[in-house]
Protein backbone atom coordinates (compact mmCIF):
# COMPACT_ATOMS: atom_id res chain seq x y z
CA UNK A 1 0.00 0.00 0.00
CA UNK A 2 1.61 3.09 -1.01
CA UNK A 3 1.36 5.79 1.50
CA UNK A 4 0.19 8.21 -0.09
CA UNK A 5 -3.46 6.43 0.03
CA UNK A 6 -3.30 7.62 3.94
CA UNK A 7 -2.89 10.92 2.77
CA UNK A 8 -6.01 13.46 2.64
CA UNK A 9 -7.10 14.54 -1.10
CA UNK A 10 -5.93 17.91 -2.35
CA UNK A 11 -9.84 18.66 -2.67
CA UNK A 12 -12.69 16.45 -2.39
CA UNK A 13 -16.72 17.40 -2.46
CA UNK A 14 -19.65 16.69 0.23
CA UNK A 15 -23.21 16.62 -0.20
CA UNK A 16 -24.34 18.81 2.66
CA UNK A 17 -27.90 17.46 3.32
CA UNK A 18 -27.81 15.45 -0.05
CA UNK A 19 -28.77 18.81 -1.71
CA UNK A 20 -25.71 20.78 -2.27
CA UNK A 21 -22.05 19.46 -3.14
CA UNK A 22 -19.49 21.61 -1.57
CA UNK A 23 -15.42 21.50 -2.41
CA UNK A 24 -13.32 21.49 0.48
CA UNK A 25 -9.42 21.33 0.52
CA UNK A 26 -7.33 18.75 2.44
CA UNK A 27 -7.55 18.93 5.90
CA UNK A 28 -9.60 22.14 5.59
CA UNK A 29 -11.32 23.74 8.38
CA UNK A 30 -14.72 24.32 7.44
CA UNK A 31 -15.22 20.19 7.32
CA UNK A 32 -18.67 19.50 8.23
CA UNK A 33 -20.46 17.40 10.56
CA UNK A 34 -17.59 16.37 13.12
CA UNK A 35 -18.31 18.35 16.11
CA UNK A 36 -15.61 21.57 14.66
CA UNK A 37 -13.25 18.72 14.02
CA UNK A 38 -11.00 19.34 10.51
CA UNK A 39 -11.01 15.70 8.93
CA UNK A 40 -10.55 14.55 4.92
CA UNK A 41 -11.20 12.46 3.08
CA UNK A 42 -8.32 9.72 2.10
CA UNK A 43 -6.25 9.27 -1.81
CA UNK A 44 -6.89 5.76 -1.65
CA UNK A 45 -10.15 3.80 -2.06
CA UNK A 46 -9.20 0.35 -1.68
CA UNK A 47 -9.93 -1.98 0.94
CA UNK A 48 -5.89 -1.70 2.23
CA UNK A 49 -6.30 2.04 2.59
CA UNK A 50 -8.98 1.17 5.42
CA UNK A 51 -5.68 -0.42 7.57
CA UNK A 52 -4.39 3.59 7.52
CA UNK A 53 -3.69 5.23 11.43
CA UNK A 54 -7.44 6.84 11.87
CA UNK A 55 -9.19 5.76 8.42
CA UNK A 56 -12.47 5.42 9.05
CA UNK A 57 -15.15 4.20 5.88
CA UNK A 58 -17.58 6.46 5.28
CA UNK A 59 -21.50 6.48 5.81
CA UNK A 60 -21.97 8.18 2.49
CA UNK A 61 -19.61 7.33 0.18
CA UNK A 62 -19.53 9.81 -2.40
CA UNK A 63 -17.40 8.24 -5.86
CA UNK A 64 -13.55 6.90 -4.78
CA UNK A 65 -14.36 8.86 -1.49
CA UNK A 66 -14.63 5.71 0.86
CA UNK A 67 -12.27 6.67 3.70
CA UNK A 68 -11.34 9.11 5.93
CA UNK A 69 -9.51 10.57 8.84
CA UNK A 70 -9.24 13.24 11.21
CA UNK A 71 -6.54 15.81 10.81
CA UNK A 72 -4.54 16.30 13.75
CA UNK A 73 -0.88 16.67 15.03
CA UNK A 74 1.04 18.92 12.75
CA UNK A 75 -1.12 21.16 10.63
CA UNK A 76 -0.47 20.55 6.64
CA UNK A 77 2.46 22.65 5.14
CA UNK A 78 0.20 25.99 3.69
CA UNK A 79 -0.15 26.19 0.41
CA UNK A 80 2.39 27.77 -2.06
CA UNK A 81 1.79 31.80 -2.16
CA UNK A 82 2.98 33.48 -5.44
CA UNK A 83 3.20 37.33 -4.96
CA UNK A 84 3.21 39.49 -7.65
CA UNK A 85 4.35 43.03 -7.62
CA UNK A 86 1.70 45.60 -9.07
CA UNK A 87 2.48 47.15 -12.27
CA UNK A 88 3.23 50.91 -11.23
CA UNK A 89 -0.15 53.02 -12.23
CA UNK A 90 -0.23 55.03 -15.22
CA UNK A 91 -0.55 59.21 -15.03
CA UNK A 92 -4.40 58.81 -14.53
CA UNK A 93 -5.39 62.70 -14.88
CA UNK A 94 -6.55 63.97 -17.80
CA UNK A 95 -3.66 66.00 -19.98
CA UNK A 96 -3.15 69.25 -19.65
CA UNK A 97 -4.62 71.33 -22.09
CA UNK A 98 -3.89 75.42 -22.57
CA UNK A 99 -6.65 77.58 -22.30
CA UNK A 100 -7.40 81.10 -23.20
CA UNK A 101 -5.76 83.18 -21.22
CA UNK A 102 -9.06 84.53 -19.11
CA UNK A 103 -9.01 87.79 -17.26
CA UNK A 104 -10.80 88.54 -14.13
CA UNK A 105 -12.70 92.04 -14.64
CA UNK A 106 -14.68 93.09 -11.49
CA UNK A 107 -16.84 89.69 -10.41
CA UNK A 108 -16.64 87.94 -13.78
CA UNK A 109 -13.74 86.00 -15.70
CA UNK A 110 -13.64 86.71 -19.46
CA UNK A 111 -12.18 85.49 -22.24
CA UNK A 112 -9.18 87.16 -24.19
CA UNK A 113 -11.41 88.34 -26.95
CA UNK A 114 -14.06 89.40 -24.55
CA UNK A 115 -11.43 91.64 -22.92
CA UNK A 116 -9.78 93.20 -25.67
CA UNK A 117 -13.15 94.08 -26.84
CA UNK A 118 -14.33 95.85 -23.35
CA UNK A 119 -11.23 97.60 -23.61
CA UNK A 120 -11.80 99.30 -26.93
CA UNK A 121 -14.95 100.16 -26.05
CA UNK A 122 -13.94 101.76 -22.87
CA UNK A 123 -11.15 103.87 -25.04
CA UNK A 124 -13.83 104.89 -27.28
CA UNK A 125 -16.35 105.82 -25.13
Amino acid sequence: MSDNNCECKDSWVYWQGGHTPTTYYACDDRAPDNNSKKWCYLNGSDAATKSCDGANTASQPYGDQLYWKECGGAAPPPAQTVIRRRKKARNTRPRYKPQKEQFKVSSMVVSDETHRRQQQFLENN
